[in-house]
């Protein structure tokens, strides 16, 4: 009977605590709310809650993407699967509809939009629409529709068995990576002999630079406040001067950042070491044994220059009457300081100055 009493009690824990009636399955993730379908989540006793929550995530969503050559285009194909895509809280999806008209007339709604406005593009959607792409921003199968970045340093690029001698051309991969930044050599940065733990501590800013790439998508330029703010915060060598020995605390150091940080939207992911110590090991094998260090001072070179750009960075973006009902997406946490950017500049400029003298000392280990 204990035992039967026990298992109701902990099956009240777990029921939808917006119907009481089913047991739950979802946790809202702004309110921490248990519920157990779309229908729950949607309710009157929740509608605040959620509405703030994606609307938040829309603006930075847009903002974000506004600019893009190609934004329009993926913006218009986002909306048209919209009402092409079964719910997935929801059995019954009526597919028969044609969707021709549905088409044309949202085409003529955004002929004239400026995506660099989320106001404006708000204001042109119909309800439904507008309650689906919320669903489709907070889900993330937003970015299933998105083209996804491919990381430049994944590239091998073998060195040619023959080369002419007057052939001076650029190898095509130099051009796909950031453009490698001039700093002192490193006796003139300092006389002191670097510790061991320095090639760790790189290990631990690389693999802090992999995932915040991976996270804006391969993109700093519409962003570079909130990707230098990532950058410096998931790395503890930056931004506490931790020091590392060895290769798997550095690189687990980065996952356990990510995961206390409330701020940052990425899901628990058993794989995520796994991808960084990869990331960090292609970056610093280079793209051949000519130029091995070639894409470590690549990676340095574009964290330095997310750091300039933050600290450069002046706000342009306007806000509107639905902009300015919901908070900036930094808000929930202050950005990088000038003083810490410049910090972190000169720290960065010192492992990429390192890495032209003595990274060659070291391997994975």
């Amino acid at each position: 009977m204990e035992s039967l009493k026990a298992m109701e009690e902990v099956d009240a824990e777990n029921m939808c605590q917006l119907c009481n009636s089913i047991r739950s399955k979802y946790v809202c993730p702004r309110c921490n709310i248990s519920y157990c379908s779309v229908s729950c989540y949607k309710s009157p006793n929740h509608s605040d809650c959620s509405e703030e929550f994606y609307k938040g995530n829309v603006q930075e969503w847009l903002a974000a993407e506004g600019t893009d050559p190609e934004a329009k285009n993926e913006m218009m194909e986002i909306l048209k699967r919209i009402n092409q895509q079964d719910d997935e809280f929801d059995d019954c999806v009526d597919e028969s509809d044609g969707d021709s008209d549905e088409e044309e007339s949202l085409s003529d709604r955004l002929a004239m939009v400026d995506l660099d406005n989320p106001d404006e593009l708000w204001a042109k959607l119909l309800p439904e629409e507008k309650q689906e792409f919320l669903e489709l921003i907070k889900s993330g199968d937003v970015a299933k529709l998105v083209p996804e970045w491919e990381p430049w340093w994944e590239d091998k690029h073998p060195m040619p068995k023959v080369r002419f001698a007057d052939d001076n051309s650029e190898p095509e991969y130099k051009s796909k990576c950031p453009k490698i930044r001039t700093v002192p050599e490193f006796s003139h940065l300092t006389k002191t002999e670097p510790s061991p733990q320095v090639y760790f501590n790189l290990i631990n800013v690389l693999a802090s630079y992999s995932i915040t790439a991976r996270y804006m998508n391969g993109d700093f330029s519409e962003l570079p406040r909130e990707a230098a703010t990532i950058l410096i915060n998931i790395s503890k060598n930056l931004s506490s001067n931790a020091i590392f020995n060895d290769l798997e605390s550095a690189v687990e150091s980065v996952n356990q950042c990510i995961i206390d940080c409330p701020w940052i939207t990425l899901e628990p992911d058993s794989k995520r070491v796994l991808q960084m110590t990869n990331d960090v090991t292609w970056i610093l094998e280079g793209p051949n044994e000519e130029e091995p260090f070639f894409y470590a001072k690549a990676a340095l070179s574009e964290a330095i220059e997310i750091m300039c750009a933050a600290k450069n960075f002046k706000e342009t973006r306007r806000r509107g009457k639905f902009s300015s009902a919901f908070p900036e997406p930094t808000e929930a946490s202050p950005l990088a300081s000038k003083s810490t950017l410049n910090k972190c500049m000169k720290k960065l400029e010192y492992y990429l100055s390192w890495t032209d003298k003595h990274l060659s000392a070291y391997r994975i280990k």
